[in-house]
C-alpha cells in the first residue's frame, strides 16, 4: 500500500489596500507535489519576552496540516492514513483550477468543522 507524499503550500490574507495588481506579499509553491494549502503569511505565533508576532512561510502552514492529519490517525496505520488523506480532501475549499492543481493540492485547509465548539478558555 502506498501512503501519499504530503506538501503545502502557504496562503496569504489580502491586507487593506492591496489588489490584485498591487499586492503587497504574494509567494506561493507551485509544483505537482502540493497536496493542501493553509495559511501562512503573517500568522500570529508566540514570540520572545511573553509575547506575540507575525511570521511567514511554509514552516507555519505545514503544521496546520499535519494537526489535521494527526486528528484523523490514532496511530501509525497505512490504510488510516489514506482515509485521513481522502478525508481531507472532501474537506479542502478547492481554490484556483477546479479540482487539484499544483497551486493549492487539493484546496485550503482552515480549522476543522467543529473543533472549538466544546471549548473552554480559563485564565
Amino acid at each position: 500500500m502506498t501512503v501519499p507524499l504530503i506538501a503545502v503550500s502557504k496562503l496569504f490574507k489580502r491586507l487593506a489596500g492591496e489588489s490584485a495588481q498591487n499586492p503587497a506579499h504574494i509567494v506561493v509553491e507551485i509544483g505537482p507535489e502540493i497536496a493542501f494549502s493553509a495559511l501562512g503569511v503573517n500568522v500570529a505565533v508566540a514570540a520572545l519576552n511573553r509575547t506575540y508576532g507575525n511570521a511567514t512561510g511554509t514552516s507555519f502552514a505545514t503544521p496546520l496540516v499535519a494537526a489535521r492529519f494527526a486528528m484523523l490517525v490514532a496511530r501509525p496505520d497505512p490504510a488510516a492514513l489514506l482515509r485521513a488523506h481522502r478525508t481531507l480532501q472532501a474537506e479542502a475549499v478547492d481554490l484556483g483550477a477546479p479540482g487539484r492543481d499544483d497551486v493549492f493540492g487539493y484546496g485550503y485547509l482552515g480549522i476543522p468543522p467543529g473543533l472549538f465548539l466544546n471549548a473552554s478558555v480559563t485564565h
